[in-house]
């Protein structure tokens, strides 16, 4: 495997400098040279598979030429492995075929190294004419509707400059995949669309999702079973699921999934923003190593979650326990804002508690301005570090006076150092004068409301400060994120 990963490191740069400035002396195969043609009609299906024959088994880097144009293209599968490297030069608009297919894909590439494709053109699969017939969510059964584009065994690859419109089902997936580059991407399909995931993956190795847009019916990036060392930075998400590591423990035989880290990413009116998320079965698997870091939330119904109960059916054993151990999650510096008043939610398995989850620096307020937030948490091992919103100073003032911010002031400070020292957060609430509050919410590096701060709980520090004019309440917790049931 690391002769693989060595061998893969070479061969890239190289692939990268004949897609750019060797390209020109590559030879070029124009599909419509083939047969095919833009008529947004005709079905070009034979003529796009003799076009990439003549392109993957010539010697030497090939470029397989789509021109500006509209093309109707029926399921196809594009074989490796080539002769040479290979680019899928995209200009034009490629279209599906109308309605349900008897296929559970479009467009596969299998077996490629070395593949590239780009151009600014469009993969559309005329979902609004199929996914009416998607009864999926009724019958676990269903028949899947096409995937938009499906890569099975291919290494060493790019995929940049393109869109997925209106896939049938999933837009972009791979299977057994190793170093593939996703950069400036865009995948769009309405929030309603069913099973429209945006890029999924499984068993697969070193993708690196960079760049890019996702707006879909269903999770934005979705990582399965047996995936490791899985990258998503600067996507924006939006509408759809959110970024999910799962499901897991669906099916037997399932691999272990380690290794994913996503940061710098925006999640805009999301069900979900990052997730992991188990079905409560005996397949057992490790879930582990994974970063969630400078991530922006906006309005999304459940920022943070962990599901091990994990169910979009009615048929599922309430009683039963996930067998997926999932353990070294972090999150780190999230913000945003939370369209529900549950902000972070760890629900873990009760036979396999959630190991060494760590949170820093986790800022989150509700959408609603002025409604609380809080978190829920069962069967959790962990810790929160940082300065988030557990702790609250109140003064209580006849006036606000120099005396009233001075006191604000050096309860920061103090605060903020018992804070640091035990791991607990802060809050500065409000000055209130005559049962009117005149300065609300001033807060120091705010996040979500862990614990009801209405009650002083046996394990909290309190301090209290009284004086003919003010009287000053300090709360600080000092309990760690959640203990496993």
């Amino acid at each position: 495997m690391a002769l693989q990963t060595v061998f893969a490191a070479i061969l890239l740069p190289i692939f990268l400098s004949i897609s750019s400035a060797s390209a020109q002396s590559a030879r070029t195969v124009n599909v419509r040279n083939y047969g095919v043609v833009a008529d947004g009609g005709t079905d070009n299906e034979k003529g796009f598979l003799r076009a990439w024959n003549e392109a993957c088994n010539g010697n030497g880097a090939s470029i397989l030429y789509v021109p500006k144009g509209e093309y109707v293209l029926g399921p196809v599968v594009f074989s490796g492995p080539c002769k040479g490297p290979i680019m899928f030069l995209m200009a034009g608009v490629l279209k599906a075929l109308p309605g349900p297919s008897d296929v559970s894909i479009w467009i596969n590439f299998r077996n490629v190294n070395l593949l590239l494709i780009k151009g600014g053109g469009t993969f559309d699969g005329q979902g609004p004419s199929a996914w009416r017939f998607n009864n999926c969510a009724k019958d676990p059964n269903c028949k899947p509707l096409p995937i938009n584009l499906k890569f099975d065994s291919v290494t060493n690859s790019r995929i940049e400059f393109v869109k997925s419109v209106n896939s049938k089902q999933t837009h972009i997936s791979f299977h057994g995949c190793e170093n593939v580059n996703i950069t400036n991407v865009e995948v769009l399909a309405p929030a309603d669309s069913p099973n429209t995931d945006g890029i999924k993956m499984g068993r697969c190795s070193g993708i690196r999702i960079l760049n890019s847009r996702i707006s879909t019916g269903d999770d934005c990036v979705a990582i399965l079973s047996g995936s490791s060392n899985i990258e998503v930075s600067n996507v924006r998400c939006g509408p759809g699921h959110g970024i999910s590591i799962g499901s897991l423990g669906k099916y037997q035989g399932e691999l272990n999934v380690h290794g994913v880290t996503v940061t710098n990413c925006t999640f805009s009116q999301t069900d979900n923003g990052v997730r992991i998320k188990s079905w409560a079965s005996q397949v057992p698997a490790t879930a582990s190593n994974f970063l969630f870091q400078d991530i922006v939330m906006d309005r999304v119904l459940n920022p943070i979650i962990i599901d091990q109960t994990y169910c979009p059916h009615t048929t599922c054993d309430q009683e039963a326990a996930s067998h997926i151990q999932i353990s070294d999650v972090t999150y780190r510096n999230i913000r945003g804002t939370s369209s529900s008043e549950v902000a972070v939610s760890f629900q873990c398995s009760k036979k396999f508690p959630c190991k060494n989850i760590m949170m820093a620096d986790v800022n989150f307020v509700n959408a609603k301005r002025g409604s609380p937030l809080k978190s829920t948490c069962s069967n959790v091992i962990g810790r929160s570090f940082g300065l988030q919103i557990v702790a609250i100073v109140v003064v209580v003032a006849a006036t606000v006076d120099v005396i009233a911010i001075a006191i604000v002031i050096v309860a920061i400070v103090v605060v903020t150092t018992i804070a640091i020292v035990v791991d607990a957060t802060v809050a500065i609430v409000a000055i209130v004068v005559d049962d009117t509050i005149v300065i609300v919410a001033i807060v120091i590096a705010a996040t979500v409301v862990i614990v009801d701060v209405t009650t002083v709980a046996a394990s909290d520090v309190f301090i209290a400060y009284n004086a003919p004019k003010y009287e000053l309440v300090v709360w600080v917790n000092l309990r760690p994120l959640c203990q496993a049931n």
